[in-house]
């Protein structure tokens, strides 16, 4: 494994027996030869504050911030603001304490994990701000775009408190890992092969999880609507499809709140 990872960083001279202590700790009886040495060898070396690996992190990894913010369609200066926030967050230490980049485990890409941890770093910065400014909750509508069509404006609108109660219970439905899948999709921004990669199955298993969980919530939510708000069969195909067009705003607004 350490020779895995100094394939993968050459440059970084770094302690071989405190990386084998510090890949102990987040073994838990697992398989080394699983894990991800070349990104674990660099979260070590960023953990010990080593410049080169500090440097390498910045440029590898915290360079591609725009790119792992992409579904947020980012603001140049919401993207600076995030990469500083990174590296206060994952490579500054609390007195007494290891930079949070130390608890990378290495069961998945080292930058699918920093990306979890930029979009939630965006979210708070959005909702600190107001989102662009505005004042109040950051709407997933806001960081999807503003091209909303007058129908789904006007369903949203008139049902909106039926909307939030039928996909909240929906979303209670599906169990922990099926929520945690579509938070990871949904609101992290990850695709199925990261997802993959964190659960250490093939892409197209997490694509089918995906598929079942979206059709669960749906199902859910059109059902909890069609019953609550006592449409004709003809209301209610046209208010299936808006419901299907918002699945993924709803279900990241809900599910991108702490606790939900």
């Amino acid at each position: 494994m350490i020779d895995r990872a100094r394939a993968a960083w050459p440059e970084l001279e770094l302690d071989e027996d405190g990386f084998a202590a510090h890949v102990g700790r987040h073994l838990d009886g697992g398989d080394a030869a699983a894990l991800f040495a070349g990104d674990l060898w660099l979260a070590y070396g960023c953990s010990l504050g080593d410049g080169d690996a500090v440097a390498a992190f910045d440029r590898e990894v915290l360079s591609r911030v725009g790119l792992l913010l992409g579904r947020m369609q980012p603001t140049p200066q919401l993207v600076d603001d995030v990469r500083q926030a990174l590296r206060e967050k994952l490579l500054v230490a609390a007195p007494g304490a290891r930079p949070r980049i130390a608890e990378y485990a290495g069961r998945g890409p080292l930058q699918a994990w920093v990306r979890v941890a930029a979009v939630r770093a965006a979210l708070d910065l959005l909702r600190a701000s107001g989102a662009r400014g505005g004042g109040g909750e950051v709407e997933p509508e806001d960081l999807a775009g503003d091209a909303v069509s007058p129908e789904v404006d006007y369903v949203k609108e008139r049902y909106r408190p039926q909307f939030k109660a039928a996909f909240q219970e929906a979303l209670r439905a599906l169990d922990t890992e099926q929520r945690n899948v579509l938070r990871l999709h949904v609101v992290e921004g990850l695709n199925i092969d990261e997802i993959g990669a964190l659960f250490k199955v093939h892409r197209s298993t997490v694509a089918r999880w995906i598929a079942a969980a979206r059709q669960q919530v749906l199902a859910g939510a059109r059902n909890r609507l069609r019953v609550e708000l006592g449409l004709s069969a003809g209301e209610f195909d046209s208010l299936a499809g808006v419901v299907r067009s918002q699945l993924d705003l709803s279900v990241a607004k809900i599910l991108a709140k702490p606790g939900d």
